[in-house]
């Protein structure tokens, strides 16, 4: 009978300027432009579309994943295989696009404004935690599903998102301060 209250997750409550300051830290690998990879299952379907995207935007793949040294290894793809919390942001941070099956690397890609695609199963259960922030900030067209062929579109506008993001961000840390 009670109210739930839904707050961003706590990576969305940290501004881009404040994580820009926290990336510029590393020693921001790779160099260049690039299409950032980050993956939590293996998919055949992003690597297709990175492959696609690289000869559009003519820049090299790099791949961020769990256990990437066991993973398949794909020509054109490089896995990185060390980067910890300040790499990780700096990857994101300098993308030139994102393709991804997480929703921290969803999170990201929108709080930073990097032209993203999240890829996600129709079959997987937990797909709302990034549909639903999608939808939320009016970039549900930013999803592929697996099971459908789609054309890719470089372009987004965050403008809506920023705007968005901005007030839930506001008024998920009203209600933190409150409840604390």
């Amino acid at each position: 009978g009670e109210k739930a209250i839904q707050v961003l997750d706590p990576t969305l409550l940290i501004s881009k300027e404040e994580w820009g300051k926290i990336a510029g830290r590393s020693n921001e690998f790779p160099n260049g432009q690039y299409i950032l990879l980050y993956k939590l299952h293996e998919s055949e379907i992003l690597i297709n579309y990175a492959l696609q995207l690289k000869q559009q935007l003519n820049c090299k793949v790099y791949r961020v994943c769990k256990r990437a040294f066991s993973n398949t290894s794909y020509k054109g793809v490089i896995n990185l295989l060390d980067a910890g919390p300040l790499e990780y942001i700096s990857l994101f941070k300098n993308a030139t696009f994102v393709l991804t099956t997480s929703f921290h690397g969803t999170a990201f890609s929108v709080n930073f404004n990097i032209p993203f695609y999240a890829v996600l199963r129709p079959e997987k259960a937990n797909n709302s935690r990034i549909t639903d922030f999608l939808e939320n900030m009016g970039l549900s067209e930013r999803i592929i599903w697996e099971d459908k062929k789609e054309k890719l579109n470089y372009n987004v506008d965050f403008s809506y998102a920023n705007k968005k993001l901005e007030e839930e961000k506001n008024a998920s840390i009203e209600y933190l301060n409150k409840a604390i």
